[in-house]
C-alpha cells in the first residue's frame, strides 16, 4: 500500500510540475513577446487577448507611455514657449542698443528714449526669470507643505497693505476681523497677492478692487476688462495671454500658472467667473 501511495505521489508531482510548465510557457511567451517590442520601439504595446494577466499587464503599460507621452509634448512645448518669452526681450534689447550706436552720436534724444525702454524690456526680462526660477522650484517641491492654524484675517490685511502700495486701484476687504483656517499660510498669500496685482493690472487706475473672505474661501473682485467665456479654462496656462487686450497689459503670463501649481500643491481650488456688470472675481477656495 506504501508503495502505492508512493507511485500516486510521483505521478501526481510530474503532472503538477508539467502543469506548472506549460502554464509558465502560456504565460511567458506574452510576456517576452511584449518585452521584445518595448526594446524595438517606444510606442503602444499591442493587447493580446489572453491570458488575462499579460493583458492588464500590457493595458497598464501603454497607459504609462501615454501619460509619459503627454508630459514629454508638454515638456517640449514649455521650452519652446520659454525660449520664445525670453528671445522676445532680449531682441529688443539688441535692437535699442544698435540704434544707439547707430544713431545716439548725432540724435541725443534717441538715447535718453531708447534708455527708457531698455529699462522696461530688462524688468520685464528679469520678471520672466524670477517667474521661471519659482516655476523651477514648485517643480522640484512636490512635497509636505506646511499645514498650520493662522488668522486668515491678518494674512488679508498685511497682502492686501502689501500690495496696494504698488497699485492704483484701491483695495477694500470684506471679511471677518478674527477669522483663523488651517492651511499652507504661505500659499495663500502668494495666491492672494497673484490675484491682486493681476486684478490691477487689467483695470483701470480709477476702478475698485474688492477681497471678500470666509472660512470657505477669499473672493478677489475687480472692475476690469473681464474674461471671455473661452478663455476661462486657459487662463492658468502658463504664458497664457488671452485676447488682444489682454495681451498688450504688461506681465509675464506666467503669474496665475505660478497660483495654479500652489494650489495643486496644497489642494486648493481655484476658479474664475464674471463679475457683473464688468469684471472678474477670481475665487480661491479652501479644501
Amino acid at each position: 500500500m506504501m508503495v502505492g501511495i508512493a507511485i500516486i505521489t510521483i505521478v501526481t508531482y510530474f503532472i503538477g510540475l508539467l502543469l506548472i510548465r506549460r502554464y509558465s510557457r502560456k504565460l511567458s511567451q506574452p510576456i517576452e513577446q511584449l518585452a521584445i517590442e518595448v526594446n524595438q520601439n517606444s510606442t503602444l504595446l499591442n493587447i493580446p487577448d489572453s491570458p488575462a494577466e499579460v493583458k492588464a499587464l500590457a493595458i497598464n503599460f501603454n497607459g504609462l507611455i501615454t501619460r509619459l507621452q503627454e508630459k514629454v509634448a508638454q515638456e517640449q512645448q514649455f521650452t519652446s514657449d520659454v525660449s520664445h518669452e525670453l528671445r522676445t526681450p532680449v531682441m529688443a534689447i539688441r535692437g535699442y542698443i544698435s540704434l544707439i550706436k547707430r544713431r545716439g552720436k548725432d540724435h541725443p534724444e534717441i538715447i535718453e528714449k531708447s534708455l527708457d525702454y531698455l529699462d522696461r524690456e530688462s524688468k520685464r526680462l528679469k520678471d520672466l526669470i524670477e517667474d521661471l526660477l519659482m516655476l523651477a522650484r514648485q517643480s522640484s517641491e512636490l512635497s509636505e507643505n506646511e499645514i498650520e492654524k493662522f488668522s486668515l484675517s491678518d494674512l488679508v490685511d498685511d497682502t492686501v497693505k502689501r500690495v496696494q502700495l504698488t497699485l492704483q486701484q484701491h483695495i477694500y476687504t470684506l471679511g471677518a476681523k478674527e477669522l483663523s483656517i488651517k492651511s499652507n499660510s504661505f500659499a495663500i498669500q502668494e495666491i492672494l497677492t497673484i490675484f491682486l496685482e493681476n486684478a490691477g493690472r487689467y483695470s483701470s487706475n480709477d476702478s475698485k478692487i474688492f477681497v471678500k473672505f470666509d472660512e470657505k474661501e477669499i473672493q478677489v473682485i475687480d472692475e476690469g476688462i473681464g474674461i471671455a467665456d473661452e478663455e476661462k479654462i486657459k487662463i492658468f496656462h502658463r504664458f497664457y495671454r488671452g485676447d488682444k487686450s489682454r495681451g498688450e497689459q504688461p506681465g509675464t503670463g506666467l503669474g496665475l500658472a505660478i497660483a495654479q501649481q500652489y494650489a495643486i500643491q496644497n489642494k486648493i481650488g481655484l476658479s474664475v467667473k464674471n463679475h457683473h456688470p464688468k469684471g472678474t472675481i477670481f475665487i480661491m477656495r479652501f479644501n
